[in-house]
């Protein structure tokens, strides 16, 4: 969905989009939503893109649009806001409440299936070894919206496919990258779509791949000595205070390469779900790209002198040159 939005007052305006059917409920299938903010002035399009999976479009939905004032200047860049200041990095208890809504758009919305044609699936079927991991590439289906590739794991590999970083070009040499948002975990990988290209010639170019090793599944942290057991390779100038009960960590993850589960354990078995977090970023080199990443984590409420922190995944392997597998 494309749109502009503007208003007399000397901020930017934010905006949260939603997408429901003709009762006011989410489509059946709706996962989840992207939105951008437009460029240097008001007259630029904003851009909110809806993903759905496992079932049919309504023929009418509405668009809702909850507008609020991001309180940013107008002469400033209306991209993200800016990393936390480094001498208070750690998130607060309770989460920054959002700005009050000033004014709420509905508009009505109807799809016309006859421009939807059909999509089609092919089997691909061939293995493919990465960091020593074995991948079977299952079946490409390409839809008029995306493409999705099905993967299966051999069950003798010994790490677990997190993320697959990766695009495609057809024969007449468009790309098609991974999108804004993506679902599904190592079973399934979104692309743009190549549906309306006249030449489907298809090659998979894959630049990096996100692993959950078997036996490096979480750590434990041993909060009174200030150290771990085991960290993960990617984590670094790991740091630990303890302060009104709350004890305050931090971790070097560049390029965010390790990430946790939403939860971690006391030394009894107890699960505590983490609250926010917050980042702290560097571009040491100012070619507009931060080299170091600073992660900000707090255990709130916690007497306990250690912690186990289970993970998502704990590793990335680069493929420089990309690794390229035909499609069919």
């Amino acid at each position: 969905m494309f749109y502009t939005l503007s208003w007399a007052g000397d901020t930017w305006l934010d905006i949260t989009p939603d997408l429901l059917d003709e009762n006011g409920e989410p489509p059946a299938g709706s996962q989840e939503a992207a939105w951008e903010d437009p460029g240097e002035t008001e007259a630029h399009w904003r851009l909110a893109t809806f993903y759905f999976d496992g079932a049919d479009l309504p023929e009418e939905l509405q668009l809702v649009l909850e507008v609020s004032d991001s309180g940013r200047n107008k002469g400033q860049f209306a991209g993200p806001a800016e990393a936390p200041d480094a001498s208070l990095p750690w998130p607060d208890a309770e989460s920054t409440p959002r700005s009050p809504v000033l004014a709420e758009f509905t508009f009505p919305l109807t799809i016309d299936p006859t421009l939807l044609g059909p999509g089609r699936t092919v089997e691909v079927g061939q293995w493919i070894t990465l960091d020593g991991q074995r991948l079977y590439l299952d079946e490409l289906t390409i839809d008029p919206t995306r493409m999705d590739l099905t993967l299966e794991a051999h069950p003798d590999n010994t790490a677990e496919l997190c993320r697959l970083e990766c695009y495609a070009l057809d024969g007449a040499g468009n790309r098609y990258d991974r999108p804004s948002v993506t679902y599904g975990g190592g079973e399934a990988i979104q692309l743009e779509s190549c549906y309306f290209s006249e030449n489907q010639d298809l090659t998979l170019y894959i630049q990096e791949a996100q692993w959950l090793d078997q036996d490096r599944t979480s750590f434990t942290l041993d909060l009174a000595a200030g150290e771990a057991g085991w960290l993960p390779e990617a984590l670094g100038d790991l740091t630990i205070e303890r302060r009104e009960g709350n004890v305050y960590l931090s971790f070097r993850n560049d390029g965010q390469s390790v990430t946790f589960d939403g939860y971690y354990y006391d030394p009894e078995g107890g699960r505590h779900d983490w609250g926010s977090m917050s980042m702290s970023s560097t571009d040491e080199d100012g070619d507009g790209w931060c080299e170091t990443m600073t992660e900000y984590r707090v255990l709130w409420d916690y007497p306990w002198d250690s912690v186990t922190i289970p993970l998502s995944s704990n590793r990335v392997t680069v493929f420089d040159p990309p690794i390229q597998v035909d499609l069919p």
